[in-house]
């Protein structure tokens, strides 16, 4: 059964639009050549139903055609239009279609959005003088939400694969604090698309959430019972990457399982390293690593080749 409000809810509209300004008459002309609508706001439009509308804007003629114009306040959408056009002597019951451009964004190839409207009586187009324009206010005629189909976060439309740049160790007292690069590997994949665990990689997919998650995982995926370092320890990040010159590695630093001798040229049997300002140095339980760490109140001194791969 209908809420008890439904009838006096239908009382103030004039489908497929809801009649903004209640206490006048609508207009023959638009009560009676607009019958039926409907539209899509794509993606990229950005459509919020519970803030943003669409509505009539305006109805033209130039000559034997018309334009029937329609506009909505969806922040993305706001610049563009849809219009539909017709002649002045067409069919009753005419179904015109009309959509925008695709958004000047990446991978974006569809509509932002689209729509159709249904025409019952053209005759009454033809009552527009030539060149002249009727237009009307901001949701004066606003189409009834229900009518309204709002695609936004309702699908993945496509991928885009890459990474971002290797760690590699600051000169010698300095810090670098530009941001990474991202290196595209590949833009905008569309159609039926397989993700396969690469090394040291673990894909993990959930149902009930509908979210697949990406995360690293040590010996997971494209590898075997050995450690990475069967792999040199790195991977080239696209096609053509290589180390730089007079360097073995990507990243400038030893193999996983390389012994260090010397550091800094200095070896050993023993030797120490002494925290400076702002550096912790700490080591492992079982003492055959060393974490250097940033950390206030603290001393450490750094000196040497700046090519010296981190401890």
């Amino acid at each position: 059964m209908p809420r008890p409000s439904f009838y006096n809810d239908n009382e103030h509209r004039a489908y497929p639009f809801i009649y903004a300004d209640r206490g006048q008459t609508l207009p023959t002309l638009v009560e009676k050549t607009i019958v039926d609508a409907g539209f899509i706001m794509g993606l990229d439009a950005d459509f919020n139903e519970r803030e943003d509308s669409i509505w009539l804007e305006s109805i033209s003629r130039i000559n034997a055609q018309v334009n029937l114009v329609f506009k909505t306040d969806a922040p993305a959408a706001a610049n563009f239009v849809l219009t539909f056009s017709c002649a002045t002597n067409t069919t009753d019951w005419l179904t015109l279609y009309s959509n925008t451009a695709a958004a000047n964004i990446p991978c974006a190839v569809e509509p932002v959005w689209e729509g159709f409207i249904v025409i019952s009586n053209a005759e009454e187009l033809a009552t527009i003088p030539d060149g002249g324009t009727v237009t009307f206010q901001k949701n004066e005629y606003r189409i009834e939400p229900a009518r309204i189909q709002n695609l936004a976060r309702s699908y993945l439309r496509s991928i885009s694969v890459g990474n971002f740049e290797r760690t590699q160790p600051d000169p010698c007292g300095e810090k670098n604090t530009a941001p990474k690069k991202i290196l595209s590997n590949a833009r905008c994949l569309t159609g039926d698309i397989r993700f396969k665990e690469g090394y040291q990689a673990l894909i993990s997919q959930n149902n009930n959430s509908n979210t697949i998650t990406f995360s690293a995982g040590v010996l997971f995926g494209q590898t075997k019972d050995a450690a990475f370092c069967e792999f040199g320890s790195e991977l080239p990040l696209f096609d053509g990457d290589a180390p730089e010159a007079g360097n073995k590695f990507y990243a400038r630093g030893p193999a996983c399982d390389e012994l260090i001798f010397t550091v800094n040229g200095i070896g050993g049997p023993a030797i120490n390293i002494l925290g400076g300002p702002g550096i912790s140095i700490t080591t492992t339980e079982n003492q055959n690593e060393l974490k250097l760490t940033l950390q206030p109140n603290t001393k450490n001194s750094c000196s040497g080749d700046t090519d010296t791969p981190d401890v």
